[in-house]
C-alpha cells in the first residue's frame, strides 16, 4: 500500500475490489481488517482521521 510504504509500515496488505480499498493485517492465525475504504476519496486523509482516534475495542 503506497500511503504506509511511504511512512515505513509494511506490514499491512491491501486487496482492490474497485473502487474499495480493503487494508489488513495478518497476525498469526488471524486476519484483522482494519479499514475498508471508498477508493475514491483521499486515502491519506481517512487513515489520517483514523490515527487520530482512539482505537475500537472488538
Amino acid at each position: 500500500m503506497p500511503e504506509l510504504a511511504e511512512l515505513g509500515e509494511s506490514s499491512y496488505r491491501e486487496l482492490v475490489v474497485d473502487p474499495y480499498r480493503l487494508i489488513y493485517r495478518i497476525e498469526r492465525t488471524v486476519v484483522r481488517v482494519h479499514v475498508v475504504i471508498d477508493g475514491r476519496r483521499d486515502v491519506r486523509q481517512v487513515l489520517s482521521e483514523r490515527s487520530s482516534r482512539p482505537e475500537e475495542q472488538s
